[in-house]
């Protein structure tokens, strides 16, 4: 008890530390997807990263607790166009919004990838697979704009020619 009682008192005699996470622009951690070599892990750290991102190579993106990625709100906020990536622990936010142009949270455009555990919000389509085989999506959090009309919603998850996906 007396234990308890002094390291309360001892807390509240620390000052306020206000935590913020800054905005980043999404270009920085291109550059590093793009210097990544062919397998390679990258780790993200929290933060808000601005803008959209394109995955040419197989890497991995793993995201720290509150690592968000915020699309420029053109096009799909990330595109994965080689095979065997993965995409994990993200918040993906704010593509386009033209369905006629696949905007997507996460566009898959390869084979062997993993999505999981991810929060898509303000988004058209979550996760659009086209062309893509062999996928694994699972444990992810997808809310669209409900805002928007019924039919001018993307789905969810959406395949197109796509075959071989667990879901």
């Amino acid at each position: 008890m007396f234990e308890s009682f002094v390291r309360r008192q001892y807390l509240a005699s620390l000052p306020l530390l206000l935590l913020f996470v800054s905005e980043v622009l999404a270009s920085e951690l291109q550059q590093r997807i793009d210097a990544a070599r062919p397998g390679d892990t990258l780790d993200v750290r929290s933060g808000v990263y601005v803008g959209n991102l394109v995955l040419r190579r197989r890497v991995s993106l793993i995201g720290e607790e509150n690592a968000v990625l915020r699309g420029d709100g053109t096009g799909s906020v990330i595109t994965i166009a080689a095979d065997s990536c993965t995409v994990s622990g993200f918040t993906v936010e704010r593509c386009g919004r033209m369905l006629a142009d696949d905007d997507a949270g996460i566009l898959i455009l390869s084979s062997h990838n993993r999505v999981e555990r991810n929060v898509l919000r303000d988004v058209m389509f979550g996760v659009y697979l086209r062309g893509a085989d062999s996928n694994l999506i699972a444990g992810n959090t997808i809310t669209g704009r409900k805002e928007l009309q019924f039919g001018d919603r993307g789905s969810g998850i959406h395949l197109w020619n796509s075959n071989g996906n667990v879901l």
